[in-house]
């Protein structure tokens, strides 16, 4: 996820061209750790020893921890462990604020940080520093990041706090547990049903949206601790903007992903899955609320009971192979997961042919009565 840090700071510690790049990131650390804190160190020692081609803040998950680290600078970084028992909204700002320097079981840096802070006189007070406050380059905040963190928490967590305000704590507590349908809302929202709702008439274009009409995908990594190891991680995947598409479930253990997601160019197709979720929101913009509503939710509602249902059908045998027949484990999920990804797209391609009725009947035809 990008990131700005200030220019005056990024003078002190430039960022090296040839350094690390979000695109490899993936590449040079994921297969060689074990946990998410392994991740953190291993990819902060790259940024101290190579350097950081870009600012970026990068999410690290086993199924005890969760930590989120910032690329501050071209050698600079930090970490925070997500408390247990609370979440964060992140968006493309740097986040981190109240940091424990002392407490290396929830709050990790880069060599020689604290030094580079006082000896630039980035702070008057390094004990009480907000990471925030130091680094991050907020003048597009307001417009940008700081309302889809305003809406992501206010979804999750009853607060009164307001769209233009700048005062976000990282880590909150949510009002009931978060359910990955919960997370696919979040994902998909446009501050809706308020003054600034981006299919809305009055505020609608003053501030950025989550979901935005130019989202090619959208994910949701789960892992589990109530299922074995062998299918404790669920990459739920949405194509197209995720307001009007639907997430399918995608279990860790598979060998191969359906046919329809392994095509797709910048072409429309009638057989490619990305296509057909593309399609779908396409022909709802022009009537949006209309269409959501009345069209769109229940099939997503449909779609998502299925997977829900299909999901738990699928753990108990699933279980059992791991147990008694493992190595059939990858065919059996191959198959569910052509299964759920058949199901979904059957359901949206004649979504697609009602929303297309739907359009003609909202085409105005106009005649000479008297003919």
């Amino acid at each position: 996820m990008s990131t700005t840090a200030k220019e005056n700071v990024l003078e002190l510690d430039p960022l090296v061209e040839k350094g690390i790049a979000e695109d490899a990131i993936l590449t040079v650390v994921l297969p060689y750790i074990n946990s998410a804190e392994e991740g953190i160190e291993r990819l902060g020692k790259i940024v101290e020893d190579k350097g950081a081609a870009e600012t970026n803040g990068i999410i690290f998950s086993d199924n005890n921890d969760i930590w989120y680290m910032e690329i501050l600078t071209g050698h600079h970084w930090v970490a925070a462990r997500v408390p247990d028992d609370s979440y964060a909204v992140i968006a493309n700002t740097i986040s981190i604020q109240d940091f424990d320097w002392d407490d290396s079981a929830n709050f990790l840096y880069s060599k020689n940080l604290q030094e580079f802070i006082s000896d630039n006189k980035l702070t008057d007070n390094l004990e009480n520093t907000s990471i925030r406050e130091t680094f991050a380059d907020t003048k597009d905040d307001a417009q940008y990041n700081t309302p889809r963190v305003w809406y992501g928490q206010k979804m999750l967590t009853e607060s009164d706090k307001k769209i233009d305000d700048t005062d976000f704590e990282l880590f909150v507590k949510a009002d009931e547990p978060i359910t990955t349908r919960a997370i696919a809302g979040i994902l998909g929202s446009h501050y809706n049903n308020t003054d600034y709702d981006t299919f809305g008439k009055k505020e609608s274009d003053k501030y950025r949206p989550i979901s935005v009409p130019n989202t090619m995908e959208s994910h949701i990594l789960q892992i589990r601790n109530n299922v074995p190891d062998e299918i404790s991680a669920i990459h739920w995947l949405a194509l197209g903007v995720p307001d009007t598409s639907n997430y399918i479930p995608f279990y860790s253990g598979i060998t191969e992903t359906p046919k329809e997601y392994q095509i797709g160019t910048d072409e429309p197709d009638e057989k490619s899955a990305y296509w057909t979720y593309r399609t779908t929101n396409a022909l709802t913009n022009p009537y949006h609320d209309e269409f959501k509503t009345e069209i769109i939710a229940p099939v997503q509602e449909k779609v998502w009971d299925h997977m829900t249902e299909a999901v738990a059908k699928i753990d108990k045998e699933a279980e059992k192979m791991a147990e008694m027949n493992p190595k059939k484990l990858d065919s059996y999920l191959n198959k569910k997961t052509k299964e759920l990804s058949d199901y979904s797209l059957k359901e949206y391609k004649q979504l697609n042919k009602n929303l297309i009725k739907k359009l003609t009947e909202k085409t105005n035809v106009r005649h000479n009565e008297e003919l």
